[in-house]
């Protein structure tokens, strides 16, 4: 597998043991940047620190320090690399990671999570589904999604029911588990997929 530990930057600042770096009113240190990300954040410069723990946002990082945010993630919650349970967007200028729906079935595998439909609404308009997951030792947590069905003829309206429950499952899955990322299909229209096997490291 590609080496994918970060080499530090020349051409920016970098965050030291002895240097204060102000990227919001409460994440002024390196120490206070390093909790919040857990992850290298000396091998991060005073820019990608910035755009990442203020806006969320990987296009200001090396396409290295990127995919390293992605191996920290997957790590995080317990996931293969190799499965690829996440994806790049982007959108407004911003790349985002967002969860696939392989990540919610493997999270669901691993934490042993129960999932069941606890109501449905049909409208000539709309299809509401409301779900809950639940852990072992109890803990449950609701939610639910919902589509458009105008203009959809019968087997239209089948295919979108269905989504529509798969959708809501992986939402809830996700809230549950703590994955901290949203589901892809969550992503703002228009939002550009970027294939994470042609990912550069340079």
């Amino acid at each position: 597998m590609t080496d994918m530990n970060l080499k530090p930057r020349t051409d920016e600042p970098k965050v030291s043991d002895n240097t204060a770096l102000v990227v919001s009113k409460s994440l002024t240190t390196r120490e206070e940047m390093a909790k919040s990300l857990q992850i290298e954040v000396e091998d991060l410069s005073a820019k990608e620190a910035e755009a990442l723990i203020v806006g969320g946002n990987l296009a200001m990082l090396t396409p290295a320090n990127q995919l390293n945010v992605y191996a920290y993630h997957c790590r995080r919650i317990g996931v293969p690399l190799v499965a690829q349970p996440f994806i790049f967007l982007t959108f407004n200028n911003k790349k985002v990671l967002y969860a696939k729906k392989e990540c919610a079935e493997m999270l669901r595998s691993l934490h042993k999570v129960s999932v069941e439909v606890l109501k449905e609404e049909l409208t000539p308009d709309f299809y509401t589904v409301w779900v809950r997951a639940k852990m072992p030792d109890g803990r449950f947590e609701d939610n639910l999604a919902c589509v458009p069905l105008l203009a959809s003829n019968k087997l239209e309206v089948a295919n979108k029911k269905m989504a529509c429950q798969s959708k809501a499952l992986r939402r809830v899955t996700l809230a549950i588990t703590g994955c901290g990322l949203s589901d892809s299909e969550d992503a703002p229209a228009g939002a550009k997929v970027i294939d994470i096997t042609r990912q550069p490291l340079g």
